[in-house]
């Protein structure tokens, strides 16, 4: 049965990226990274620019692995990254099989990580988040199982997937250490001889082991985030009643019961303690620090809440008062609501695609036609567009560019100030939020007063304007942007192109340089 289930979720997963296509931005500035590298031009996402601005060597090299012997590499990791969940829920049936009523509390497991768009959606998007799950995992696994060199390895192939792999080290280590009153050497040794030949190398290459997005995005979010309450509604969302479709919310309702006892029930064994203690921990960890949170932030999070799911279940249908009766349609109704969720969740991600491809892909493919070679091109979005513009650059949250870092932590005017500093040939803006005068994400404003707002339209001229009708409601203004051009001096104002697809003669016109 664990290896039907196992080839079930791995299929699953082929089967729903097949019907949306769902790529995320992110997925495609590491296959910058890796394309780069494996054409010669380093390990860069701008060529002759040494920073290293994802988060996730280990999967880059992974990308630039594949790519070096001219294969897809997206697509191949993403069949990849199918069969590592496979494996992932086996194991997970497996360390259930121990635990009072393992045969519902497997199935539920089996039902919650094969069947949760939160996790699915992100497991097929293209990003590194499969490979952080198995790794996470294994040292769930092998801490359990009193192997601390093979938890070290675990833990140290964790962190060159995700940097938050050295919180899951703490919190697994840290009930072993408080218990025995030492720190576990042999796990601690072999997690940094793992580490130790990346960190080498990103020292001497970029002058730093730290990955660049980290102090970016402090800088350009955290530090302009003031209060805690959005970052407990999102994070409570995912495991709570509190926020989402109807699909999510009803299923939330019911499993969140089973969540609080298989917390309390795993506090209370020794065996199961790390787990309840990774759960919590991470829970608090995607809280306090005021992070801006992303979807693919809450798989490290939702994969031990679903295992502690599970535990709850086991407890509960194992005491004398459960009627089995209870379970089946219990069960039954657990696997609809998720049905219904994954539909919704779904339809949304094929839309959101779409838009991606009319209109992030769309702006990147007339970037790389209608501009120069050596052009600089502002943005924030960097992951479809700079990955089909083949451009350069310059990156305003600063994940590949430095130099943006000290003008983002200022907070507003940051965008005035950046056109003064730098003065960018081409830029791609938001339409709504740049008229807003609001950064996205952030909120801060972007212009100091209306007076740099209106030298900046001086200074600059919409040459081309695109838009997805097909996008989700709430989601359509992060689909409208405008692309920008700076004027040369002296030169009569141009006509603004038409909202769509297609520039205007105009647009390309001026982007050959015949004004």
């Amino acid at each position: 049965m664990e290896l039907a289930i196992g080839a079930g979720t791995a299929l699953l997963r082929l089967a729903v990226f097949t019907c949306t296509r769902a790529t995320f931005e992110d997925s495609y500035i590491s296959l910058r990274y890796a394309e780069n590298l494996a054409a010669g031009a380093g390990l860069v996402y701008n060529p002759g620019e040494r920073v290293f601005g994802a988060s996730t060597p280990l999967y880059v090299l992974f990308l630039a692995f594949l790519s070096w012997f001219g294969l897809p590499a997206l697509d191949v990791a993403r069949f990849v990254a199918a069969a590592a969940d496979g494996v992932t829920v086996v194991l997970w049936l497996r360390w259930l099989a121990g635990v009072p009523g393992s045969a519902p509390a497997r199935l539920w497991f089996g039902l919650l990580f094969g069947l949760s768009p939160a996790l699915l959606i992100v497991t097929t998007s293209g990003m590194e988040t499969s490979f952080a799950l198995l790794c996470l995992t294994l040292a769930v696994h092998y801490e359990r199982e009193g192997r601390p060199r093979r938890l070290g390895a675990a833990l140290g192939l964790l962190t060159l997937l995700r940097p938050d792999g050295l919180l899951a080290a703490v919190l697994l280590l840290s009930p072993t250490a408080v218990r025995e009153r030492r720190l576990p050497w042999r796990t601690l040794v072999v997690g940094l001889l793992v580490l130790a030949p990346w960190l080498l190398f990103a020292w001497i290459y970029y002058g730093t082991a730290v990955p660049h997005s980290i102090p970016a995005k402090l800088a350009a979010y955290n530090l302009h985030r003031t209060g805690w309450l959005p970052n407990w509604r999102a994070v409570g969302s995912q495991i709570a009643p509190l926020d989402g479709p109807v699909w999510r919310l009803l299923l939330h309702f019911v499993t969140l019961p089973f969540l609080v006892v298989g917390v309390r029930a795993a506090l209370q064994n020794p065996e199961r303690r790390p787990l309840a203690i990774l759960g919590i921990g991470w829970f608090l960890y995607l809280i306090v620090p005021k992070t801006l949170l992303f979807t693919w932030y809450f798989p490290l999070l939702l994969l031990p809440a679903y295992a502690l799911t599970a535990v709850g279940v086991g407890s509960v249908t194992s005491t004398a008062h459960w009627s089995t009766r209870r379970t089946v349609p219990l069960t039954g109704l657990v696997g609809l609501l998720l049905l219904g969720w994954l539909v919704w969740s779904a339809e949304r991600a094929a839309r959101i695609q779409r838009a991606e491809v009319g209109v992030r892909r769309a702006i990147g493919l007339w970037l790389r036609e209608n501009t120069p070679s050596v052009a600089q091109i502002a943005m924030e979005p960097i992951g479809y567009i700079g990955y089909f513009s083949r451009r350069r650059i310059l990156d305003e949250v600063g994940l590949v560019s430095p130099e943006m870092v000290p003008l983002t932590r200022q907070g507003a005017g940051w965008f005035g100030r950046m056109i003064r500093e730098f003065r960018p040939d081409w830029i791609v803006e938001r339409t709504r939020y740049l008229a807003e005068n609001r950064t996205l994400n952030s909120h801060v404003a972007m212009f100091a007063d209306r007076e740099e707002q209106r030298r900046f339209h001086t200074e600059y001229r919409s040459v081309a304007r695109f838009s997805a009708p097909e996008a989700p409601e709430l989601l359509r203004a992060h689909y409208e942007f405008e692309i920008f051009h700076r004027r040369p001096p002296e030169t009569e104002p141009a006509e603004v192109s038409n909202s769509g697809k297609e520039p205007r003669p105009a647009a390309a016109k001026e982007s050959s340089g015949q004004d």
